[in-house]
């Protein structure tokens, strides 16, 4: 195996690989590996992201016993809707995982340069818990906004409560 170098295909004849609004351009070929390193090294790709980050502060004790940051999810839905039928939904919705330690939580989410959208936290259903839903009331968090291409946005809110519906 040592006499037979690994060979890899940089793919496409000539892609474009459009990654958050960088373009990058290779024509096919066989390489070395170390080849490929080098071309990669070269080529210098840098992606750069839009975001919007921040705090969720919430009440030391809810109604959910042993509720975690992680069983929430931080949404972003666009001001921009588009209607199905009798249904009328945001256009695009972008979702981040919440971390961190109970009640000091922080989430991340990617989203489209200056498209307008609104904050939320939702419960992420697949936790354990005994209910069939969880509602979580939030704070406003000032409305629709936007953030610049290649800019992060920092946005705190806070959850005011977490609630188990059970439905007999």
């Amino acid at each position: 195996m040592k006499n037979h170098p690994l060979r890899i295909a940089i793919p496409a004849l000539l892609a474009t690989a459009t990654l958050a609004g960088v373009a990058l351009h290779a024509q096919a070929q066989t390489v070395q590996p170390r080849t490929a390193v080098k071309i990669v090294r070269k080529v210098g790709i840098y992606v750069v992201l839009t975001k919007v980050k921040g705090t969720i502060t919430a009440p030391a004790a809810v109604e959910l016993d042993g509720f975690k940051c992680s069983d929430l999810v931080a949404y972003a839905n666009s001001k921009e809707t588009v209607q199905q039928g009798l249904v009328i939904s945001s256009l695009w919705s972008r979702s981040g995982a919440v971390t961190g330690t109970w009640p000091n939580c922080a989430y991340s989410i990617v989203v489209p340069p200056g498209k307008e959208f609104s904050l939320a936290a939702y419960a992420n259903m697949n936790a354990d818990y005994p209910c069939d839903v969880i509602t979580v009331q939030t704070s406003a968090t000032g409305g629709y906004m936007s953030v610049p291409k290649g800019q992060t946005k920092t946005v705190n809110f806070k959850v005011d409560g977490v609630n188990c519906v059970v439905i007999k």
